[in-house]
């Protein structure tokens, strides 16, 4: 990459066994490779990863064969592009399965990376994109959600 180093910030949840141990890996990779660029957060409130969606500029979410993944909406609604793995609901239902509108997917991890890079690169096409996604986000809220609901029932 041309630019300084990305700094990457892992959010997630500590808490239950499962998502304890998963915290506890991630932490032994970015030791055992050194990755100084490489932050882990755990249990934020909502107020400061909101803070933290306002400085990022790209939403990577790893989870594979998800059904749908609100926090996607949320991290789009912020301005952030997301990159998805190309598979279940985040690619089919939130990105359309359609590569570069809305945000982009992976099917590797090397994949996933240089998307990112591509990403902070070229801050044009990034722009494009939130931009795209502001209006676009609004099918997904509860407000949309329910007038849907009673255009369905008026009609009936």
């Amino acid at each position: 990459m041309k630019n300084k180093p990305i700094r990457f910030i892992i959010v997630g949840a500590s808490s239950g066994r499962v998502s304890r141990k998963y915290y506890e890996k991630l932490e032994r990779i970015r030791r055992a490779k050194k990755l100084k660029n490489v932050e882990l957060l755990r249990d934020l409130d909502f107020s400061k990863l909101l803070a933290l969606y306002g400085k990022a500029k790209v939403y990577l979410h790893a989870m594979r064969y998800e059904h749908f993944g609100i926090s996607i909406v949320e991290a789009m609604a912020a301005g952030l592009v997301p990159v998805v793995h190309r598979s279940g609901g985040p690619w089919e239902d939130i990105l359309k399965a359609q590569q570069g509108r809305y945000g982009f997917s992976y099917l590797t991890i090397e994949e996933a990376a240089q998307t990112i890079e591509d990403l902070i690169e070229n801050e044009h096409a990034r722009k494009e994109i939130v931009s795209r996604n502001m209006g676009y986000t609004y099918m997904f809220s509860s407000e949309y959600y329910k007038k849907k609901i009673l255009s369905i029932i008026e009609n009936y």
